[in-house]
């Protein structure tokens, strides 16, 4: 202990050199010779306490081996902890190769004895993956690999995934393309109008990419299209003005066989208003009529290309090394470490109120506009820090594991809302599905920036048109500021939110900078997640267990009605009747503990609720605290009745009643959610109020004795 060991017992055995860097290591031999270890066959065998394993050569020697550049054996020792067992690692002890435990369906693990001391990740490369060569070490991708990638996620999803298919009106072309094989034997490439352009028009089957990116600051904005320069750019437009996003754009195109490409600067006249407004309505149509859409993930403007390892933050993990073996049929792959999950590289948030730090490492999904771009489009290729990434309908892959995750649809996952009481039955269930993906949707988007506050409702126009086609007998007066009326009234249930403070010990996001406000010019009614800027949480609406359930209303809303005002510009108010009752609030910080997330209350946003003895009836999550400073009194509008397993728990001590929060107790104590109102300022009629908040875990005695009435909201 404490010495070097001795290894002249190794010296004696045939470490190879260079046969080891032509990839005829014995080790290799050695796991040929049991070729049937990596079969699916023994995917659920537990490699600690029982299944096949595979004798190996000694610890010094297969460091050895790597050493000469021996990939195997590189990978195989690169996690493997030299400080356990000393005496035995070192001393020539023979070792063995057996299924990892906990997973031995994608690691495998070295052992002496019954320890085990290193993990090593593996994965069968399926077809058409094979006809790639093997990645190396040295080597794990390349431009040339990068364009086969692509090629091969594109062809094979064309080819077979049905549900992939681009969505597009037969009748349906941008008004311009950007042509990327212009020129004959050059790169400069040109904008034509496919409604003039006689060769053009003359290919009824015109297919075209989509470009997603980072505008960044005018100084290192993107080349653009005016009306200055319009015929300029139908002429020809040099490739090295192009800024570089727009050339790695252009090349990725041409080396994918296609011949257009749509780029919103270069497409969209960007100082004609009327070009602008028109293009900009039909933005799902040119994004899911798209064949793929490029997205620069990121680069935070158009100077930083789309290409992996650009010039933004880096990665604090980083690409996991890998190399490729011939086993038996099977060609196996090998990780030094685990690979990247792909939500984690992409900056996804697949599971609610996870934070990834996506705000550096893929500002792509910081921008409003690039939302839609994303969700509409059939197929994307994402350009990440350290990857490519692959997503369509039905799989995402990256460069490490191009083939490995499947995408489930909506509706195959547990169902987490809480349904309306006419979604009860099993055959309405998808309708809950899709008013929890507009949620999702919006909030995604109301965490994102957004140049111009005007562009909130334009900008995610395309997603509610996807949303509203899948919404049995809509029309079009049935979505309104954001809001779809079959939606009422669990839609009026959102509240502003900063999960990023939530959690102790993580890393604020730059949200946290900004807390709600008001848009400088009136955009939505109160009652609609459009009418702030900040981050907008549908927490009120699910559940913490798979398990779903149906949200009872205090309140009959026999009568929903939106409506346009005579007065103001472009002003729309709901009316509906339930039952309003006063309550007073306490301004100041609340130092409660919430049950699920075991943070102080003010830090999730509550006040609290007291009637007018003082006596505690609720919480209240102002929309916008500053609104509500001066004052001293709300009006309460239920809707809803608190249900079991709430994602956001009632603080432990928000109702010092002597309740117990069991289930069966939960139910009795006739707890509900709703708005927080106040009355309208301006002279709109009798019982005319504007929301301030959201109310949750009232008690019902605040609205004994209370009538419904016909409330208007504004």
């Amino acid at each position: 202990m404490g010495t070097s060991p001795d290894t002249s017992f190794y010296r004696c055995i045939d470490i190879p050199t260079a046969a080891a860097m032509a990839n005829q290591c014995a080790m290799l031999s050695q796991l040929r010779d049991f070729a049937d270890f990596f079969l699916p066959d023994r995917d659920s065998t537990s490699g600690q306490f029982g299944g096949p394993s595979i004798p190996l050569p000694p610890f010094p020697w297969l460091q050895a081996c790597a050493k000469t550049g021996c990939e195997l054996c590189t990978v195989l020792t690169a996690s493997a902890n030299t400080n356990f067992g000393y005496e035995e690692l070192w001393s020539g002890t023979g070792i063995r190769l057996k299924r990892a435990a906990l997973d031995p369906h994608q690691s495998v693990q070295l052992f002496i004895g019954m320890d085990d001391f290193s993990r090593t990740f593996f994965y069968r490369i399926p077809e058409p993956w094979r006809h790639l060569p093997p990645a190396r070490l040295s080597q794990p991708t390349s431009q040339k690999r990068d364009v086969d990638l692509m090629r091969i996620w594109l062809e094979t999803c064309r080819a077979d995934h049905g549900e992939c298919r681009s969505v597009r009106h037969t009748s349906f072309s941008p008004t311009r393309l950007v042509d990327t094989n212009a020129f004959d034997g050059s790169n400069d490439v040109r904008v034509v109008e496919l409604h003039k352009d006689a060769a053009a028009s003359r290919d009824d089957a015109v297919e075209w990419l989509a470009l997603s990116h980072c505008w960044g600051p005018p100084s290192q904005g993107p080349t653009k299209t005016t009306t200055a320069n319009l015929a300029q750019r139908l002429c020809r437009i040099p490739f090295s003005s192009l800024s570089q996003t727009f050339q790695d754009a252009v090349k990725t195109t041409k080396d994918l066989g296609y011949r257009y490409i749509w780029i919103d600067s270069l497409c969209i006249i960007q100082d004609d208003h009327h070009d602008w407004k028109r293009e900009a309505k039909t933005m799902r149509d040119i994004y899911a009529g798209s064949i793929c859409t490029l997205c620069a993930l990121s680069s935070e403007n158009s100077s930083h290309g789309c290409r992996v390892n650009g010039t933004g933050v880096p990665s604090a993990k980083g690409m996991s090394r890998f190399a490729d073996f011939d086993i038996g049929n099977m060609r196996i792959r090998f990780f030094e470490r685990e690979p990247t999950y792909w939500h984690q590289e992409c900056g996804d948030n697949p599971y609610k109120f996870e934070n990834y730090d996506r705000y550096l490492q893929s500002p792509l999904n910081t921008r409003a506009w690039t939302l839609q771009e994303r969700e509409l489009a059939p197929r994307k290729i994402l350009f990440s820090q350290n990857m490519l990434l692959w997503e369509c309908k039905t799989r995402k892959g990256s460069s490490e594991l191009p083939w490995h995750e499947r995408v489930f649809d909506i509706d195959e996952r547990p169902n987490l809302v809480l349904l309306n009481e006419d979604e009860g039955a099993a055959d309405r269930r998808p309708a809950g599905g899709m008013r929890e993906r507009w949620y999702s949707l919006v909030e995604d988007y109301s965490t994102r920036f957004m140049t111009m506050e005007a562009d909130k409702l334009v900008a995610i126009a395309g997603l509610s048109d996807m949303i509203s086609a899948n919404l049995p007998g809509f029309q079009e007066q049935d979505y309104v500021s954001g809001m779809f009326t079959q939606h009422m009234p669990a839609c009026l249930l959102w509240q502003t939110w900063s999960h990023h403070r939530q959690i102790h010990g993580q890393v604020a996001s730059i949200l946290g900078a900004f807390q709600p406000r008001r848009p400088m010019v009136y955009r939505a009614p109160s009652w609609s997640w459009a009418s702030v800027d900040g981050e907008v949480s549908y927490q009120s609406q699910r559940l913490s267990h798979g398990s779903s359930a149906v949200a009872a209303q205090l309140a009959t809303f026999r009568q929903v009605e939106v409506w346009p005002m005579t007065t103001g510009p472009a002003r729309v108010a709901l009316t509906l009747r339930g039952r309003v009752a006063p309550a007073q609030f306490r301004y100041e910080r609340v130092p409660l503990l919430t049950g699920s997330a075991h943070v102080v209350g003010w830090e999730t946003g509550i006040r609290l609720l007291q009637s007018e003895s003082g006596n505690t009836v609720g919480g209240f999550f102002p929309d916008i605290i500053t609104e509500v400073q001066f004052v001293d009194q709300i009006f309460c509008l239920a809707i809803q009745a608190e249900t079991f397993h709430p994602v956001l728990e009632e603080p432990h001590d928000l109702h010092n009643d002597g309740h117990s929060r069991a289930e069966e107790d939960f139910g009795s104590r006739s707890l509900c959610m709703g708005l927080a109102l106040v009355e309208n300022e301006e002279p709109s009629g009798t019982n005319t109020f504007r929301r301030v908040g959201l109310i949750r875990w009232v008690k019902s005695e605040v609205f004994l004795g209370v009538e419904e009435q016909a409330v208007v909201i504004v």
